[in-house]
């Protein structure tokens, strides 16, 4: 487990060793403690590596540890499957409850939250999302969640699609817009502003300071359409 997770921190697909480490995480994953299985799990998914095998034989391993793991691994295996588009029932059925508990407990933190949305956003599956996010956005906000600017674009995107009434909910879309949302839409107008000046070099180096400084790549699929018509600018 650690080989495969350092080859793929160092992003090193050899396929051959992998084919290896496959091999023997199979026979041994009854052996494997739960960060083993994360990271595991994360070695994979990075390196874009898909095998039903492993990752039915990694699920069923998770399963039975569940209790076992601490808020990161758990949103590092939902991560993994996520994006490497595997759906686990018994997994997710098994995930759910003991997010929940970490939640309450007070253990997760702004990417373990974002993380764990993002994953049953992306598998689109609703039934885990919605009792989630009921729970997990007020959270976010209590740990100031939006001081992140890509875990809040995601959590704030995935909570305005549903728009379900979520505790906290008005809160978190004003922070973002507050943050990120309305700074960055006059970024963009000035850049465009021809009041500005004609020095394309001078406009263009302001835009990406400005987006340097908030840290937002993007507006989110939920916001980017709003986002467009706010800049719209009549001279």
């Amino acid at each position: 487990a650690n080989t495969a997770w350092a080859f793929a921190t160092l992003s090193l697909p050899d396929s051959d060793l992998m084919d290896e480490i496959l091999a023997e995480v199979i026979s041994k994953v009854n052996d494997f403690a739960t960060q083993n299985l994360a990271n595991t799990a994360w070695a994979f998914a990075k390196l874009g590596l898909w095998n039903e095998r492993l990752m039915e034989t990694l699920a069923q391993a998770a399963v039975r540890k569940i209790k076992d793991f601490d808020a990161q691994g758990l949103a590092n295996v939902m991560w993994s499957y996520a994006v490497l588009g595997f759906r686990s029932e018994r997994l997710n059925k098994a995930i759910l409850p003991a997010v929940l508990d970490k939640i309450d407990r007070r253990e997760f933190g702004i990417q373990e939250l974002a993380n764990v949305a993002w994953a049953w956003d992306v598998t689109g599956d609703e039934q885990r999302l919605f009792p989630f996010l009921q729970t997990a956005v007020g959270r976010f906000i209590e740990v100031e969640g939006f001081t992140d600017a890509a875990a809040c674009t995601d959590m704030a995107n995935i909570v305005r699609l549903r728009n379900a009434g979520f505790r906290g909910q008005d809160q978190l879309d004003r922070e973002f817009r507050n943050r990120f949302f309305w700074p960055m839409v006059k970024a963009f107008k000035e850049c465009a502003d021809p009041q500005h000046g004609e020095d394309l070099a001078q406009a263009v180096e302001d835009l990406e300071a400005a987006v340097k400084e908030l840290g937002l790549t993007n507006f989110g699929h939920a916001y980017a359409r709003e986002a467009f018509r706010r800049m719209v600018i009549t001279w």
